[in-house]
């Protein structure tokens, strides 16, 4: 945190010039600071530095601020930074636990390198984020890392990045991603021409749909930015990067050089107080929506410090003085995201999304995109400077006319275009998914499903819902329920060369039965020990599913024909056929040939499995009198 807050304030020394720079360290050894730059008594304030580095992943040392242009590119490492140490594969790509192939770096940060690699198991090409080693040689982090990835890896959700593996290596840890060819964002506002807003409501959407998700799994996304939303070939919106920027800044992983572009779409509450929730999110989101719909960040500082100072002191200019076609209704839903103050925000990434939504819908038709948008904002003035040289004797009878239908047409039309209204959600939760349905239907709505684990509902009931019960929307919306999937899977055993009883053991402490038990000749192995089982090792069952086993069995033999033969050559004979010596008991007997097999238990030919016994009678000298 000192390495921090000295790049701070150097960086704000060489730029306030006759400004005086004062540093306030708190009490509470948190590494907390003031930046002030005082001109004429005028203090202006940039807030803990050690909040700064929450959610910038991506971004430029405060040393070497980049030119504005340049504001969001991703900062530049050596192609063979993080990979070199690890094994080569057959075809001289490096190659990662033995599975992923990485052909070539596809994107940097100051918190992981990420390849386009080849899962060379199932044969799939992935994206393979390879977190930097400094990062995982914090305390804690890669257990909690490990543990966030699992968490993920559950979720299902269109526009998030599927989690396909995670674990670590020497190199450092690692998560594998779905790949997705589409590019970023970031590319897509790179273009320079403007977003359609269909677009931009449509982007924006998705992302929020995927962060109500990982809000509702108590996760936070943390760096939520052009670069991690993804693009299909579609054009659909995917989420990528979920979670580990905030683990790293909690666990201590972030350093100065994670402060960067990135900053640019922190909540104020990040730069002065550092924890984040789901409205630091919704913030972020936020942001992206003003880029995307003006072309332009909300605030544009020399730097990542003057922008987070305009952020502390002031509210961002309505998006409409940037793109003069965009309605009050969508001023007003991206500036109530950047509010400074959660509590003035939307409390939740749905509830920006519905409004959003509405503000589009109520919007009128001068919203198109790109020269539309101009000659939207242009046909008032045209008509004005035609009306100007008309005369107004002329045009009296026609504006009463026009005035007339206005008032006709503004009371037929809107029930015909607009036939929508609104309507209570019902109460759904702990009713199964076909009365729902039905209720739903009833008011007018429409019905998503999403299926999620539970410990106490059983499955195919309702959960919860969104939007609440009792919420007013409008009509023929969707309304998505959380429906029961029944407990969460468990973990398969492994049960290989576990006893029969043992493995039933296992599979009872799990809450897993045992199934079907079957037999098959294996050589070399111990009696009766399991081989193979139906549900591979740490695959997800259902509570209370069966596991098949099958026990392998030494094959069948015969035993061999003994007696009269010398001990020695009975032992040899018993070896070869794979059976065992259980026991030699001696028989006094005259005249014969001490060490001689009298009789054997079982008799010859009698079947018996590899590594069963056979004892022998075998003579011995007589006592002397």
């Amino acid at each position: 945190m000192g390495d921090l807050m000295t790049a701070a304030i150097e960086q704000g020394e060489r730029l306030a010039g006759r400004y005086r720079l004062e540093e306030q360290v708190g009490g509470s050894g948190m590494g907390w600071y003031d930046l002030c730059y005082r001109r004429r008594g005028v203090g202006r304030a940039v807030a803990k530095a050690g909040s700064v580095m929450t959610m910038a992943s991506r971004g430029a040392d405060p040393e070497s601020s980049p030119p504005k242009a340049a504001r969001h590119r991703r900062s530049r490492r050596s192609d063979t930074d993080q990979a070199a140490a690890a094994p080569a594969h057959e075809d001289g790509a490096t190659l990662l636990q033995g599975r992923y192939v990485l052909q070539r770096v596809i994107g940097r940060g100051n918190l992981a390198t990420v390849y386009w690699a080849t899962d060379s198991t199932l044969e799939r090409s992935v994206a393979l984020k390879l977190l930097h080693p400094h990062i995982c040689r914090e305390a804690g982090f890669v257990e909690e890392f490990l543990d966030m990835e699992r968490r993920i890896a559950r979720l299902f959700h269109p526009h998030l990045v599927t989690i396909f593996d995670a674990g670590t290596s020497e190199d450092g840890c690692f998560v594998v991603m779905e790949y997705v060819t589409g590019g970023n964002l970031r590319e897509r506002l790179g273009r320079g021409d403007p977003v359609a807003l269909s677009d931009v409501v449509k982007i924006v959407s998705q992302v929020a749909d995927a962060l109500q998700l990982l809000h509702l799994e108590q996760l936070v996304h943390g760096d939520i930015t052009p670069e991690n939303v993804l693009l299909d070939e579609n054009g659909d919106a995917k989420l990528v990067d979920f979670g580990i920027a905030h683990l790293a800044a909690t666990t201590g992983a972030l350093h100065a050089q994670s402060v960067g572009s990135a900053a640019a779409y922190l909540a104020p509450e990040q730069l002065e107080h550092g924890p984040a929730d789901a409205r630091s999110d919704v913030y972020s989101l936020g942001v992206v929506t003003y880029e995307l719909l003006t072309g332009r960040a909300p605030f544009e500082g020399e730097d990542w410090v003057a922008a987070a100072t305009e952020r502390l002191s002031r509210d961002p200019e309505r998006p409409s003085l940037h793109r003069p076609a965009l309605s009050p209704e969508l001023d007003g839903v991206v500036l109530r995201a950047l509010a400074r103050e959660p509590r003035e925000r939307f409390q939740s990434a749905a509830e920006f999304r519905i409004a959003l939504q509405r503000a589009r819908a109520e919007s009128s038709p001068r919203l198109a995109s790109g020269p539309l948008d101009r000659w939207a904002a242009d046909r008032p003035r045209r008509w004005a400077r035609q009306l100007r040289g008309q005369s107004w004797a002329r045009l009296a009878p026609v504006g009463a006319a026009l005035l007339v239908g206005l008032l006709v047409l503004g009371l037929v039309l809107p029930p015909l275009l607009n036939p929508s209204r609104l309507v209570q959600v019902p109460d759904l939760a702990g009713q199964t998914v076909d009365a729902a349905r039905r209720a739903l239907r009833e008011a007018g709505l429409g019905l998503r499903t999403t299926d999620e684990v539970s410990e106490s509902a059983p499955k195919g009931i309702v959960l919860r819902q969104e939007p609440p019960a009792r919420a007013n929307t409008q009509s023929d919306q969707l309304v998505r329920i959380f429906v029961s999937s029944g407990p969460p899977p468990v973990a398969a055993p492994d049960l290989q060369s576990r006893r029969l009883e043992d493995a039933r053991a296992d599979l009872d402490a799990l809450g897993l039965r045992l199934g079907k038990v079957d037999e098959r000749e294996v050589a070399r192995q111990p009696w009766g020990v399991v081989v193979a089982q139906s549900a591979r090792p740490r695959s997800d069952l259902a509570r209370g599913g069966t596991v098949d086993v099958t026990l392998g069995m030494p094959p069948w033999t015969t035993a061999p024909p003994l007696v009269d033969k010398a001990i020695g050559e009975a032992e040899a004979e018993l070896e070869k056929r794979g059976l065992k010596l259980s026991g030699v008991r001696p028989e006094p007997v005259p005249g014969k040939r001490a060490g001689t097999v009298l009789a054997q238990d079982p008799v010859p030919d009698v079947r018996l499995r590899q590594g069963q016994s056979v004892s022998l009678v075998v003579a011995v000298p007589p006592p002397q009198p």
